[in-house]
């Protein structure tokens, strides 16, 4: 597995144990006709790898962005509910795929925006991992 596949595949596997209680719509996997009243949407936004160091060493750093969902005009309660499960999720987590460590530096709470019928809310985690 290359490191990009690592690291996605470690914070998508911390992100499946979010519970039952929220569906998680993976990147093109399901039909959008289908969504229930709650979803999340996870997008992994690599930055550029830069060399860390004289032996090869690779930094790898970039986003992941989870956006929750819900059905307009159904208040925020959901929402913000969503939005503190996620931080709790990953904050302070160091997270592994194969040999490679996603360490994660930052969560946080984005922007509110109404959508179409759904309103959005997301959860920004800043990662970085070296390979």
């Amino acid at each position: 597995m290359t490191v990009a596949k690592n690291i996605n595949a470690a914070l998508n596997t911390r992100l499946a144990q979010l519970g039952a209680d929220i569906t998680i719509i993976w990147p093109n996997t399901k039909d959008q006709k289908l969504l229930p009243n709650v979803y999340i949407a996870p997008h992994l936004m690599p930055a550029t790898t830069t060399l860390n160091n004289l032996d090869g060493t690779q930094l790898h750093k970039g986003i992941y962005q989870v956006d929750v969902y819900v059905k307009l005009e159904t208040g925020l309660a959901v929402l913000t509910t969503a939005l503190d499960s996620l931080i709790e999720l990953f904050h302070n987590e160091s997270l592994t795929a194969n040999d490679d460590i996603v360490h994660v530096q930052a969560v946080g709470i984005g922007a509110t925006e109404r959508q179409d019928s759904w309103y959005r809310g997301f959860v920004e985690i800043n990662y970085i991992c070296y390979s």
